[in-house]
């Protein structure tokens, strides 16, 4: 039996849904459960907080979800919650969107794909003293999210992972060829939104949360890359490129299977190698503009980040909590009540302890340890202060953004993006007027790791040649990763040395970058302004001549090693594997003029400062 044909068979179809009220509360219901429904208290679902056995399992600033037991049945409802006069400004020109999502459902299971059941609707009622919408449905039993299952199959023996891994993507590619080919595109489709069902040796994939949709109309071409490209932003973290691209022939194989026998069915438009070509590029695109939507969150107080005003002209910047824990930051398991900020953020306090750096005193900054009381327990942070050696910079710090600042918005943007870094909790600024006169970056300590240089010391004494030879293999493919996803990410290293690099202690090296003066953002292409933002080729030869360079007298690298490294950056599906070759010969050629600026620099600082 085809995908098809089993989802169509083991699917209840009810056509004709009927208006009901019942307790005050207008319904519309599925004819099955209409006198369920009837029979049910109206305060029951205005009070899912008092229900015995139901139990919250999402809460978010739009919605929330419950698992409950109903009429014999074990469904989720699904809140909604008004977000005031948007809210009813939106609902003139739009439905509900819990009767968004029920005609989605409704659309998906006559056509026979894989979804959430819909039993249930009512478009206005009062929980917790604000008016909602509510949409019922039957849960999927024994489902898990795809996210989940994926990253399960790391648990599973070896041998037994490439069947389930075949299982999955066949699964998906065919739900997702149904789908486009039936006339429906979800507009969310992540890992998130699509549960992995075990049915003894068989294995369905559904699609939850179909609020956001476009429904019995022919998905074109860019429709489909586009939706592929939402899909592919978790996999392209979390899968190596030969299970994806599987995965496209395999979408491609539905696509032909489902064309004759649905209603929208066509032929794409492209082949193989041009959807691989369009996807990638779209796959860019979707990453930019997720990722910029998350930069917005910094300026606004909302349920990540908010400002605070602490009295004296200090003005602040929090992070309140982190939507998903990291497992390099044991900050990130933590929360952070504003008033809990406003107790540990004593400007004069904790200018006394950055004075006289513990970790750095120069003339650029000033960087000490210290410890603020929190209620899960000491949270060690790191403090910095920007200096000024001379007027110039002390007009530029007095300009707002400050350093610190730029340096806070940095560090979220990076870890936006996935990208590794020490996580900035706080900044402080004391302004006069328009001007800054001081500032203050906090940010999380990370008591194992260790910098770079002395990482690399302390390991080659720990380890035997052989052991040592391996582990440098894979430290310069972590070290090329990391600066090839900084420019690919959008981002450009004017300070790319190895004292900004920690190294989390592990079997396979974990680094992470820390002191971000010196990355900023790449701007966008000039003939695209919305167009993904890449480092240029003489921003990424900055990059890894000055990290070159920090390397180069290191007694535990050698040439081999350093070779290495730009052989691994330099690699990649669809890339010249010759491309490091040139790039070597420039890089040596910069590298002995910057060594030799880097020269003047210290007897320059030893001249004005006593020490180089």
């Amino acid at each position: 039996m085809d995908a098809a044909a089993a989802t169509q068979a083991g699917t209840e179809r009810d056509p004709a849904w009927e208006t009901l009220v019942a307790g005050g509360l207008s319904w519309q219901v599925a004819p099955a459960l209409r006198e369920r429904l009837r029979s049910t208290p109206a305060d029951i679902w205005q009070n899912p907080d008092g229900q015995p056995g139901w139990q919250r399992v999402k809460d978010n600033g739009h919605r929330s979800v419950w698992r409950i037991e109903w009429a014999g049945l074990t469904c989720y409802a699904k809140y909604y919650r008004d977000d005031g006069w948007r809210d009813r400004l939106r609902r003139l020109f739009r439905a509900p969107a819990c009767a968004i999502e029920l005609r989605s459902g409704r659309f998906v299971q006559a056509a026979g794909i894989n979804a959430a059941r819909p039993l249930a609707c009512c478009a206005k009622l009062t929980f917790a003293g604000r008016p909602h919408a509510l949409l019922i449905s039957a849960a999927i039993e024994e489902a898990v999210p795809l996210s989940d299952a994926w990253l399960a199959l790391r648990e599973i023996r070896p041998s037994l992972r490439p069947r389930r891994v075949e299982q999955i993507r066949e699964a998906l590619a065919a739900l997702i060829a149904h789908a486009h080919q039936a006339g429906f595109e979800h507009l969310d489709m992540h890992a998130g939104n699509l549960l992995v069902q075990n049915s003894g040796e068989e294995v369905r994939v559904h699609f939850v949360d179909l609020q956001s949709a476009h429904l019995d109309q022919s998905v074109d071409d860019h429709a489909v890359v586009r939706n592929l490209a939402q899909l592919n932003q978790w996999f392209r973290r979390h899968s190596d490129v030969r299970v994806r691209l599987a995965f496209l022939r395999a979408y491609l194989r539905w696509r032909n299977h489902y064309e004759p026998r649905t209603a929208h069915g066509r032929l794409l438009g492209l082949s193989y190698r041009q959807l691989v070509a369009h996807l990638v590029r779209q796959a860019d695109t979707h990453a930019d503009r997720l990722w910029a939507q998350r930069d917005r969150r910094l300026a606004r107080r909302g349920r990540y980040y908010a400002p605070l005003r602490l009295g004296g002209g200090w003005h602040a910047r929090v992070v309140r909590g982190w939507k998903h824990a990291r497992a390099d930051s044991e900050v990130s398991t933590r929360a952070f009540p504003l008033e809990w900020w406003r107790t540990a953020l004593d400007p004069d306090a904790l200018l006394a302890l950055v004075e006289g750096g513990n970790l750095k005193d120069s003339h650029s900054a000033a960087v000490a340890r210290a410890e603020l009381a929190h209620p899960d327990g000491p949270l060690p942070v790191v403090l910095k202060q920007p200096r000024a050696r001379d007027w110039r910079r002390r007009l530029r710090h007095a300009l707002m953004p400050s350093r610190s600042l730029l340096n806070w918005r940095t560090g979220q943007m990076l870890l936006h993006r996935e990208l590794p870094a020490a996580a900035p909790l706080a900044v402080l600024e004391q302004r006069a007027g328009p001007f800054i006169r001081t500032s203050l970056l906090v940010t999380e300590f990370l008591p194992e790791a260790e910098a770079l240089p002395r990482h690399l010391t302390t390991a080659r004494a720990e380890r035997s040649p052989r052991v040592w030879h391996r582990y440098r293999q894979r430290l310069a493919r972590a070290l090329a990763g990391q600066v090839r996803h900084l420019h690919e990410r959008g981002f450009r290293h004017r300070d790319c040395k190895a004292d900004n690099i920690l190294v989390l202690p592990g079997r396979d090296p974990r680094l992470l970058w820390i002191d971000l003066d010196g990355i900023r953002r790449v701007a966008p292409p000039p003939l695209d302004p919305q167009g993904p933002r890449r480092a240029s080729r003489a921003a990424q030869l900055t990059a890894l001549t000055r990290l070159h360079v920090s390397l180069a007298d290191h007694p535990a690298i050698t040439r081999s090693d350093r070779a290495r490294v730009l052989r691994h950056y330099f690699a990649g599906f669809g890339r010249d594997p010759r491309a490091w070759r040139s790039a070597w010969r420039e890089i040596d050629r910069r590298a002995a003029a910057q060594q030799q600026r880097r020269a003047r620099r210290r007897a320059w600082k030893q001249e004005q400062y006593g020490r180089a």
